[in-house]
């Protein structure tokens, strides 16, 4: 059996009995080329389970380059849009808060939350369908999107809705429930805005690590068996030695016709028994 992880396997040999059994039988026949069979297959398979370990850790070593490379590639992407969503952001601590709409700019956290939050209830309400930006904090448009769908087990349309903050890595959808507060739902966006850091941070972190993983798999990746040569060493030797055996049996079987004309000792007996009765 293989086991621990699948880039560094570990080969139990499960066939030892089979292979005593084989001996056993080569050792009874008195034929010593059943007995070099039987060898031959006890280390083909030691090699092939060798040989299919080995090829589970080139399996495994090509799944993490890859894996590493998708990494780098993504956060290479990442980065320089997390920078310019820094270099867009606007301070809203303490005072310096506000809400930018097309009515105005709203400069009280509570007034925001709860302007927010009648849009989406209002969108809900008369079954709006659309997106919609409601205005700024932070810098991020925020946005309230809505669709409608039709609820098959209560045959009627209902409206799902939803708001996001949009930077310029992504969308960030914001929770909000029933429980919502005013100041929860602001706190939950200037929170996504203060977290552009640390995000920041970890995609870069991503990127160095897997830079510096990818080069060990790369070395691993394509390495050949190492017991390749004697692998095939011992595949010709059993195809010789099978061939070998074969041919011998052919030529006994040819043999046989000819030998069934003379009477066996349990034949000349039953015949000297006649005689004498006579």
């Amino acid at each position: 059996a293989m086991s621990g992880d699948r880039s560094i396997r570990r080969v139990e040999d499960l066939d030892s009995d089979g292979n005593q059994f084989a001996m056993a039988k080569a050792l009874a026949s008195g034929d010593m080329r059943l007995m070099q069979k039987a060898g031959l297959e006890a280390e083909l398979a030691r090699l092939e389970r060798l040989y299919a370990a080995h090829y589970d850790d080139q399996f495994a070593v090509r799944r993490a380059v890859q894996q590493a490379e998708r990494e780098i590639a993504w956060a290479q992407a990442r980065v320089p849009l997390l920078e310019a969503d820094l270099a867009a952001r606007v301070a809203t601590r303490g005072e310096a808060f506000s809400f930018e709409t097309e009515r105005g700019v709203i400069t009280e956290r509570e007034k925001a939350g709860a302007f927010l939050l009648a849009q989406l209830r209002l969108a809900v309400r008369n079954a709006q369908d659309g997106r919609w930006t409601l205005g700024r904090i932070g810098g991020f448009a925020v946005t309230l999107d809505a669709a409608n769908r039709q609820r098959f087990t209560e045959d009627k349309v209902v409206t799902d809705a939803g708001l996001s903050v949009t930077f310029a890595h992504g969308t960030v959808d914001i929770a909000v429930d029933q429980d919502t507060k005013p100041l929860g739902l602001v706190a939950r966006i200037e929170n996504l805005v203060l977290r552009l850091d640390g995000e920041l941070a970890d995609t870069q972190k991503t990127r160095d690590e897997a830079a510096r993983r990818l080069p060990a798999y790369q070395a691993r990746l394509g390495v050949p068996f190492r017991d390749q040569a004697l692998l095939d060493e011992k595949r010709n030797a059993l195809a010789e030695l099978e061939a070998d055996l074969a041919a011998t049996s052919r030529e006994g079987e040819e043999e046989a016709p000819a030998n069934d004309d003379i009477p066996s000792s349990g034949e000349d007996e039953g015949l000297n028994a006649l005689m004498d009765a006579a």
